[in-house]
């Protein structure tokens, strides 16, 4: 699962990098292509009412000349507009030669017009007039060759901003199609990789059922055989009673010892096999752990009234797990405890439990002889052992006990106690 979702990221990465540049290149490339466009837009508007005011007063300045009230106004109207238009002008950075040239051509309309008071003789006025309409033409003329180019730039300033939001666009779709065919391609591995996982883990299940099946038949079969040698051994012990010598003797109690331990190391790998084939046969009941723990006292007691053990429990959770699991749990721990104790001190096995998130927390401590730190995680092996024949088991029980442990999903370790001793620690399921 790992390497599908890295193959994910990598393909989900590169279109989101690709968009981001994408939007951050073209908002600030729209940006300012929009300021130019916005700008050339109020020089096309500011030209165009500069040259519409001077054919105004064209038309408007002889009637002015004759006193007429309404077209004197019209003529300071738009001499003001005029004025202000080419201050808009200049203020948002024109060409500056021509802005030049339209001042002085309204500078001079200006001048002109200013000149123009009744009485006058015809010749004079005739000359102001006509050098006012080549003023005025002139400045008409260069008002609507400006207008025309900045009505250019702005279209141009217009394309180039549809240019960039297609780009922008097309940048998009380029990188949802690529991300698309990126998750398509991931998903397809990631169900070949999950494929190939189920079939990996059903091929792992079945061998281990497998495995579990032939221990099982191994164990099964192997009984009656030690049976037999513990029978004929008890016989032949009986028969020849008169005639074996002492050394004889000690040799058949090696052979019955050596069976009884063969018939305990079959019990200890039924039980390790029937662990992965009760599964189905029994259900998850809710019961009282101190119950389990009575039953063990009824168990132990001939032994702990020998070496003087006592057990103490704590307060313990309801427990909705398979009872028979919980006790057998149980029974291993305290009979390592009481097989483990440390004789120059009365045994005493403590049992507690708390919650630990989803889970509770169980201890067994005991204050025996503890177990050395490089062999804390070896004990839970089967048939780990790290005592010899003087000590009695099999060196399957802790194995067992995790077994048992990882069936819940929990865990289980050891720890030292304090002051001395062992804690045997694990989780069930709350």
């Amino acid at each position: 699962m790992t390497i599908a979702t890295h193959d994910f990221r990598h393909w989900a990465l590169w279109p989101s990098l690709l968009v981001a540049i994408s939007l951050i290149g073209g908002w600030v490339a729209s940006t300012v292509v929009y300021r130019r466009a916005q700008q050339q837009g109020e020089v096309v508007q500011a030209t165009s009412a500069i040259a519409l005011s001077a054919f105004d007063l064209a038309g408007s300045l002889p009637l002015a000349f004759g006193n007429s009230v309404v077209a004197k106004r019209q003529v300071e109207a738009s001499q003001a507009v005029m004025v202000r238009e080419l201050a808009r002008l200049e203020q948002l950075g024109w060409d500056k030669p021509e802005t030049r040239w339209m001042r002085h051509l309204i500078s001079a309309v200006i001048e002109t017009r200013a000149t123009l008071t009744p009485p006058m003789p015809p010749q004079r006025r005739e000359f102001l007039f006509g050098n006012l309409r080549v003023n005025l033409g002139k400045l008409t003329a260069s008002a609507e060759v400006a207008h025309q180019h900045a009505t250019r730039t702005r279209s141009e300033a217009m394309r180039t901003l549809y240019r960039i939001h297609s780009a922008i666009f097309a940048t998009a779709l380029v990188a949802v199609m690529v991300a698309v065919v990126g998750f398509v391609r991931q998903q397809r591995q990631r169900n070949r990789y999950e494929r190939s996982l189920r079939d990996a883990n059903d091929q792992l299940v079945a061998r281990a059922q497998e495995m579990e099946e032939i221990v099982h038949a191994a164990s099964h079969d192997l009984k009656e055989p030690l049976r037999m040698v513990h029978a004929y051994v008890d016989l032949l012990s009986v028969r020849l009673k008169t005639v074996l010598t002492e050394d004889a003797s000690r040799h058949f109690a090696f052979v019955r010892a050596g069976a009884t331990r063969m018939q305990s190391l079959v019990d200890d790998l039924m039980q390790m096999s029937m662990l992965g084939h009760d599964d189905d046969d029994t259900s998850d009941e809710e019961f009282d752990p101190r119950m389990v723990i009575d039953e063990l006292r009824t168990v132990f007691h001939d032994r702990l009234v020998a070496i003087g053990g006592e057990i103490e429990v704590g307060a313990l959770p309801r427990l909705s797990v398979r009872r028979s699991r919980f006790s057998r749990l149980m029974q291993n721990l305290v009979g390592n405890a009481i097989k483990y104790r440390d004789e120059s001190r009365p045994l005493r096995i403590r049992i507690t439990s708390h919650p630990e998130g989803s889970a509770w927390h169980f201890a067994v401590e005991d204050n025996g002889i503890g177990v050395p730190e490089q062999h804390r995680e070896h004990i839970f092996k089967l048939f780990r052992r790290l005592h010899g024949q003087e000590v009695e088991g099999t060196g399957a029980g802790l194995a067992i006990c995790r077994k048992i442990v990882s069936g819940w999903r929990g865990r289980i370790w050891v720890e030292p106690a304090a002051p001395a001793g062992s804690r045997f620690a694990f989780t069930v399921p709350r």
